[in-house]
């Protein structure tokens, strides 16, 4: 299963310029639907190229990947346009830009507003730049056209998934039930991270800013998701967060009401980027 991490916040504001025109590819397979504990991953292909869509279970976003043919030395941010090809305009974005363990390729990570991944799925097709026009660098930038084709069937399978999984955790209009005992980080959130966390992109940009998450706690006190609920407004520092969080922090599983241990959610404090 292709896992996707980290996860990278979106800011999108109308934006009317679209990509530049190129011929959409076609698909080469079918949607793949991918199932876990945690998330329902629905993944296409167009020869070299893939799409990943994750939604979300937890916020108003969902999380979209691509596999694209190219080199990326390291993971960088770069701000991105999102053209769902409906008419009504592209969108702004941030976007991360990393290298994949396969050869010779790279991934391209954002996170949607549910309200623009609509979109996709009503016009059946994507258009993605990534980096700056002017600076055609390969590893520094990217630009992709997909037929997505179709999406109803789809759609109705991610939601499907959706509602089983939610059921799964007990949620009830999307929300969690609330804990006899609510789960609690075992020391302060912000204590984990370190100077060595600090992305090398954003050092390098002088850029800083403050994040909050929204986490889902397993009832054995893992973190099963990461979702971003303040950005700060930085594509890397939002990603580096919800990375450390997920293999540092540590959990006290919430307790039901039957006092077996239960899924919960915990939202962090404040996590303040800022170089000395």
């Amino acid at each position: 299963m292709l896992r996707i991490s980290p996860l990278v916040a979106l800011s999108a504001l109308s934006f009317q310029s679209a990509p530049a025109a190129a011929a959409p590819l076609q698909p080469t397979g079918q949607w793949n639907m991918q199932y876990s504990p945690t998330s329902c991953e629905a993944k296409r292909r167009f020869g070299d190229v893939a799409i990943v869509i994750v939604p979300g279970a937890l916020g108003e976003s969902t999380r979209v990947m691509l596999e694209l043919p190219g080199k990326a030395v390291k993971a960088r941010q770069y701000p991105a346009i999102i053209d769902p090809k409906d008419g009504r305009g592209a969108e702004k974005a941030t976007g991360l830009l990393f290298p994949l363990k396969k050869p010779g390729t790279r991934g391209v990570y954002t996170v949607l507003p549910n309200a623009l991944v609509d979109r996709l799925m009503t016009s059946g097709a994507i258009g993605l730049e990534i980096g700056s026009p002017k600076t055609k660098i390969a590893t520094k930038y990217a630009d992709v056209n997909l037929a997505l084709g179709p999406m109803k069937a789809l759609k109705k399978a991610l939601d499907t998934c959706m509602t089983d999984l939610r059921t799964q955790w007990g949620m009830v209009d999307g929300k969690l039930p609330r804990p006899a005992i609510a789960s609690y980080a075992r020391g302060d959130v912000r204590s984990i991270f370190t100077s060595d966390d600090y992305p090398e992109e954003a050092v390098n940009a002088g850029q800083s800013g403050t994040t909050r998450y929204l986490l889902m706690i397993a009832r054995d006190g893992s973190v099963m998701d990461c979702v971003v609920v303040e950005s700060s407004g930085v594509a890397s520092l939002d990603a580096m967060g919800c990375q450390v969080i997920r293999e540092r922090a540590k959990f006290k599983p919430a307790i039901g009401a039957d006092g077996k241990p239960t899924v919960d959610t915990v939202v962090t404090p404040p996590i303040r980027w800022q170089m000395s």
